[in-house]
């Protein structure tokens, strides 16, 4: 017989060095995630020199093919063994292969024929976001709900996590035109750029590896260790309802970020100053770092659901503020402001939503999918991104956008056309995707119904551990 499983119900509070050990993986993971999404469009079209709509084209097909390698991970993270943890194990197992593909996504070598460039392109982008961070993003994502099961230290976790986010983000939207500036803006300048996040993100990585720690299994022991079948599996998550809602809910999240990618060439094109993203994203980072510290009591005081609403509303706030009184720079930074306290709420609640649908699911179907429930957070993640860049990349196409020199500065020569994609994709889209997104919270009411789901699982352990012996997992099929 196997060794069984045993349920550890962790009530009392993490220690500050775990939580910190955890938020800080996000840290590494987000120097190279937020730099794709911010600056690999404009990487590709004027640097490497592809043409936009063949970027928008395999990216696209790389983010389908992105969200089908997400499932078979979730199984992977669901059927492991490894003393390490089932998903604490993998920070150990892809540190190093994170930072080196890092490094080889943000290479260029324009003078290449462009079938070579293009080849490079599709192979390097799939190995970073397709393989490689998918095999550190969901067992992250997993990881918080196995390190705890008390919903409001799960929000604790997540509010580390934003922070972490927010520095990140703030690292590579002011770091990242810095240090390619001062190389000379060149090939070799975001080599370099990416060698030293790709340094820093392995020790990262590594060192919450180190500090955190797996306590959480599945309520109902399982005899022999059976594994989870993925007909068991995708049957469960097909009768969770609000993890269903939540995997739309993230794509549209995710969808939005990605539309960020648009940032970089609106402050150069609209604004006239490549190097004005840096100044936009502290205005906008400032009030996120701040609106983060209120979260937690929030989330406490009104749920999750509501916390979200607040960081919806605002980003849409924000974005007619610059569609009635206009793309200038002072407007521009004010709409920052909103989008960025908003912010917070978003980023902040959506992994605590994902993986609140663990327990809704385990309690519905008596089987426990932390892995494939995780993938709501990489499959939105991975797809809703790449959609996004891939909604840039084909919009810059439609309009007739121009490649030049990344740092050209002064009034632009794009045709109306390109200014006009710009301008939809930079205002109007994000206002559309969080309507939509507002209207799927509408509906969302696990925040209220989960202490009693909470409370019934418990139940059930006891009762199993009163019988005194294993119960085998119920098919759900």
């Amino acid at each position: 017989m196997g060794e069984n499983e045993k349920v550890e119900v962790v009530d009392g509070r993490l220690s500050f060095k775990e939580r910190f050990s955890y938020g800080i993986a996000n840290l590494a993971m987000v120097l190279v995630w937020t730099s794709i999404s911010a600056f690999i469009v404009i990487f590709y079209t004027d640097v490497a020199m592809l043409p936009a709509a063949w970027v928008g084209i395999f990216v696209l097909a790389s983010r389908i093919l992105d969200g089908l390698f997400d499932f078979v991970m979730g199984m992977v993270i669901d059927r492991g063994k490894s003393p390490k943890g089932k998903a604490r194990v993998w920070l150990f197992r892809m540190a190093i292969p994170f930072g080196a593909a890092a490094v080889l996504c943000f290479s260029a070598f324009p003078e290449w024929p462009l079938a070579l460039r293009l080849m490079y392109a599709i192979v390097t982008y799939n190995i970073m976001t397709t393989f490689v961070y998918s095999m550190l993003d969901m067992p992250y994502n997993a990881l918080s709900a196995a390190m705890t099961q008390n919903q409001y230290e799960r929000s604790v976790l997540n509010v580390y996590r934003l922070f972490m986010a927010v520095i990140g983000g703030l690292i590579v939207n002011v770091g990242v035109p810095a240090i390619t500036g001062a190389l000379g803006g060149g090939p070799a300048a975001w080599r370099i750029t990416f060698a030293i996040f790709g340094a820093i993100s392995v020790g990262l990585i590594l060192l919450s590896y180190k500090n955190t720690k797996e306590r959480v299994t599945a309520s109902i022991t399982v005899k022999d260790e059976v594994p989870l079948s993925i007909k068991q599996g995708f049957s469960a998550l097909l009768k969770n309802k609000y993890w269903i809602m939540i995997v739309v809910y993230s794509i549209l999240s995710y969808t939005s970020s990605g539309l960020g990618g648009m940032s970089a060439f609106f402050v150069r094109e609209i604004l006239g100053d490549f190097a004005l993203i840096g100044t936009i994203t502290i205005f906008g980072v400032i009030p996120m770092l701040i609106s983060s510290f209120i979260l937690a009591p929030i989330v406490k005081r009104w749920g999750k659901r509501n916390a979200s609403l607040i960081g919806v509303g605002c980003a849409v706030v924000g974005g007619l503020l610059i569609a009635i009184a206009g793309p200038t720079l002072p407007v521009v930074l004010a709409a920052s402001v909103i989008r960025g306290f908003g912010g917070a709420f978003i980023i902040g609640t959506l992994f605590a939503l994902i993986n609140d649908t663990i327990e809704y699911g385990e309690w519905k179907t008596g089987v426990r999918t932390a892995g494939l429930v995780s993938t709501a957070s990489a499959f939105g993640g991975n797809v809703g991104n790449g959609l996004g860049v891939a909604i840039v990349s084909l919009a810059l196409s439609m309009g007739g956008y121009v490649a030049r020199e990344v740092f050209h500065t002064g009034p632009t020569d794009q045709s109306a056309s390109a200014l006009g994609a710009i301008s939809f994709v930079f205002i109007w889209l994000p206002i559309i995707i969080n309507l939509a997104m507002a209207a799927i919270l509408v509906f969302y009411k696990l925040d209220k119904e989960y202490p009693t789901i909470l409370e019934e699982l418990k139940a059930r352990k006891a009762e199993a551990e009163g019988a005194g012996d294993e119960v085998a997992v119920e098919s759900v099929e």
